[in-house]
């Protein structure tokens, strides 16, 4: 039976961003808890949730806090909100989250090197699913990590690696990171970023292979949700300085000129009318970052 694979289960009311109550079923599997809008009867549904996202990764992040029935879950860049039938049911929970806290692996302790794959000389090698680039369908394949590179394959070809060989994910870049939450894993290199994905099965997967990539090249680990602010604070300050484009703010003489820039700033003759001195730029940076203090990331729908 299914739920015979589960630490703990039981129904939960969760609310969403809009404060809308919906009856869920919780099964925490490992260091994961799935959520269902019954109780599930087979893997498939297990696989289904974990495709839709429908799943909390507890790592030393986490936070569970109890108040009277209320159970709230934090993980970065997201809180679940739940409300168990009673107190009791809220501080059994919380107390689940934190035993598996306690033994869940650090995101700042590396793995323990794997042993050496010495008919390729790879330093680690599985299978991950790779999701395309702009367009098509997900591939599941075979990679192996070197100290330069991920070279992937249609499958395990056993020793023969001129065999059924794909491409290759470059790592020696300066400028190259990962970042990974859940089973997901991304390594941006300075071209273009690329999406893999663990099985279900592999809990700790993508967080194996992060910590092997970082320790074994020149790549760096940065916080899933620090890099979606980097490139949220990036994209909007972009946007707004379309936007000031937009407005007409370049076609006023004086500004031209140099007269007159945001909030008085001086504007050189020299810079063109598509662009913005140091100055402007800081203050845009500046005020979108007050603005992403005020922001908050609110729970979506299900």
């Amino acid at each position: 039976m299914v739920l015979e694979g589960l630490s703990a289960h039981a129904w939960f009311d969760k609310y969403n961003d809009k404060g809308k109550k919906q009856k869920r079923f919780f099964g925490l599997r490992g260091s994961a808890i799935f959520y269902f809008s019954k109780e599930p009867k087979s893997e498939k549904e297990f696989a289904k949730a974990e495709k839709d996202k429908r799943v909390i990764y507890i790592n030393e992040h986490t936070r569970a806090i109890v108040d009277g029935k209320a159970l709230s879950i934090d993980i970065p860049g997201r809180t679940y909100r739940l409300e168990a039938d009673t107190p009791s049911l809220a501080e059994e929970w919380r107390n689940h989250v934190e035993t598996v806290k306690s033994t869940s692996p650090s995101k700042n302790v590396a793995f323990s090197d794997p042993t050496p794959d010495l008919s390729s000389g790879a330093i680690h090698s599985g299978y991950l699913t790779k999701k395309p680039e702009k367009s098509g369908q997900e591939r599941r394949r075979f990679f192996e990590l070197y100290s330069s590179q991920m070279k992937y394959y249609k499958a395990d070809t056993g020793g023969n690696r001129g065999k059924g060989y794909v491409g290759s994910i470059p790592l020696q870049q300066n400028a190259t990171y990962v970042t990974y939450d859940g089973l997901e894993l991304a390594i941006h290199s300075p071209s273009r970023v690329y999406y893999l994905r663990a099985d279900p099965s592999d809990i700790d997967g993508a967080q194996k292979w992060a910590s092997l990539i970082v320790k074994h090249s020149n790549a760096t680990m940065k916080d899933e949700d620090a890099a979606n602010k980097s490139g949220s604070r990036n994209a909007s300050v972009t946007s707004s300085v379309q936007e000031i484009g937009k407005s007409g703010m370049y076609s006023n003489p004086s500004f031209r000129k140099g007269k007159v820039g945001l909030k008085g700033n001086k504007i050189s003759p020299a810079h063109s009318t598509n662009s913005l001195n140091a100055a402007d730029t800081s203050q845009l940076l500046a005020r979108n970052d007050s603005e992403n203090a005020h922001h908050f990331t609110g729970e979506r729908d299900g």
